[in-house]
């Protein structure tokens, strides 16, 4: 979690969120897949009833982009990609 706001995430605190995904490896069991990336805000668990001023003061949480992939690295992914194809056929 974000050392920013990482803390203030307790039982009983409220975020919301947006485009979380869900994962299910068989059919009775469903699991969150919540990144930085879907947090809208963060309320923290301690939070009385909501005033204007309270919202406003708010955690905002920002995201910023993922950052761009080295393309050397991508070379030698890609590379050992296709080594493990032509050792498979």
């Amino acid at each position: 979690m974000d050392v920013e706001f990482g803390c203030l995430i307790a039982v009983g605190s409220v975020l919301v969120l947006k485009n979380v995904r869900i994962f299910s490896p068989n059919r009775r069991n469903f699991y969150l897949n919540i990144t930085l990336n879907n947090f809208v805000k963060v309320f923290n668990f301690d939070i009385c009833p909501p005033t204007e001023e309270l919202v406003l003061a708010c955690h905002p949480v920002i995201s910023l982009p993922p950052p761009a992939p080295d393309a050397k690295k991508m070379e030698l992914l890609f590379k050992a990609i296709d080594e493990q194809r032509i050792r498979q056929s």
